[in-house]
């Protein structure tokens, strides 16, 4: 029986971990991609009913960016168990990089319905609603995945770009300065320089564009180009500060 083979699933978990360290933005090799696909399929080779390793493939698949595959692992998995959240937030994440906003938010809704805790589900559900221009209901999306996730800080920058697209740079600000109630980074303070751009407070976005290269932003095409700080480039002052730290 494949529950007794713990190399299966030692092959299974390999293949979930490659999905979260190239999902989250860690470094993972070709070749671990590669294993974890094959050790996927090996499972389901021998067992071609198991919601897991559906589950693993279509994980695998995802960070292969095969997104199609992707896609059909993970409606195989969530028929053969419709209670696994994780998988139905997988799916979302999928459909949503695929730019199927309509049907990632339904996989999104489906996994908070079953597993109410999984904060990455309600990322899922802000991403497919402010592609739709679901804005308002976006934000309590991305509000939700902060209470859930106490050490996230993504949703704040989520939520800060709305308001940026609104030109409510009051509220884009606010929610930098709950950001940086979290932690403080020079990424950061280059965003908040925008918002006090956007405001027309041209001294302070100055300041907080020092600190975020003082603290090690290089970001030097996005300064460049960003519309909010064209009045910074215009009077001279953004030019001076750049060839500072080139």
């Amino acid at each position: 029986m494949l529950s007794g083979d713990s190399g299966i699933w030692r092959r299974l978990g390999d293949s979930q971990v490659a999905f979260y360290f190239v999902f989250h933005g860690f470094d993972t090799s070709e070749e671990r991609r590669q294993r974890a696909l094959q050790m996927a399929e090996e499972a389901l080779a021998l067992d071609s009913l198991l919601q897991e390793a559906h589950a693993a493939l279509g994980d695998a698949k995802f960070v292969m960016r095969d997104l199609e595959g992707s896609i059909r692992s993970g409606q195989r998995s969530v028929a053969l168990d419709p209670d696994d959240g994780v998988a139905w937030c997988h799916l979302a994440a999928a459909r949503n990089l695929a730019g199927d906003a309509v049907t990632a938010e339904h996989a999104a809704r489906q996994a908070i319905e079953v597993y109410p805790p999984y904060a990455f589900a309600y990322g899922q559900l802000g991403t497919a609603l402010a592609a739709q221009d679901k804005l308002d209901e976006a934000i309590n999306a991305y509000e939700d995945q902060l209470r859930y996730d106490l050490a996230t800080r993504t949703p704040f920058y989520q939520i800060a770009l709305i308001h940026l697209d609104r030109a409510d740079y009051a509220a884009a600000l606010a929610t930098y300065e709950r950001a940086r109630d979290r932690r403080e980074t020079p990424f950061l303070h280059s965003r908040i320089a925008f918002a006090y751009a956007g405001s027309g407070a041209l001294d302070r976005a100055l300041a907080e564009l020092e600190g975020a290269l003082e603290a090690g932003y290089r970001g030097f095409l996005v300064i460049e180009t960003h519309e909010l700080l064209a009045p910074l480039r215009e009077d001279g002052r953004l030019g001076a500060l750049l060839d500072r730290y080139r």
